[in-house]
């Protein structure tokens, strides 16, 4: 069955970069394909997913956008819950953050997330980056997902 749109979680607790990331999703001309929901911390990443509270979430992501840092659970801890979770560990997740430590960008890929960007300063930069990880979600999404395997 075909998707009318391709469900994105930002767990994102910096509204400025919630607004980078809204902006350059509406800037886009595909960007009628993605259906945003946004959260401030890991636990309600946890809520939305409905490993917290017992709840089904209305929209199960196809993405999961993590800061690592944030209040609740960081977004370390939250990908190791999802990842660690039969239910959630099928979800990609990258992350999104401040951190260029070595170490965070080693143990994200050892947790199984399927990427890591460091946001710069920069907000043209930031767009770029969403951009980016938008276009990788839509690409997998047609060419795994979509498109018919011969």
């Amino acid at each position: 069955m075909k998707k009318t749109a391709l469900h994105v979680l930002l767990a994102e607790d910096n509204p400025n970069d919630v607004r980078v990331f809204n902006n350059a999703l509406s800037a886009r001309d595909d960007r009628a394909l993605f259906k945003p929901y946004f959260v401030r911390d890991g636990g309600a990443v946890l809520d939305f997913l409905g490993k917290r509270d017992g709840s089904e979430s209305a929209e199960r992501p196809d993405l999961v956008v993590l800061n690592l840092n944030m209040p609740a659970l960081n977004g370390m801890e939250v990908l190791r819950y999802m990842k660690d979770d039969p239910d959630l560990r099928g979800i990609p997740a990258v992350i999104w953050t401040i951190s260029e430590r070595e170490e965070d960008i080693r143990r994200s890929f050892d947790l199984g997330a399927q990427g890591y960007f460091v946001k710069p300063i920069d907000v043209p930069e930031m767009e770029a980056q969403v951009n980016a990880i938008l276009t990788w979600l839509r690409w997998a999404y047609l060419n795994i997902y979509v498109k018919p395997r011969s």
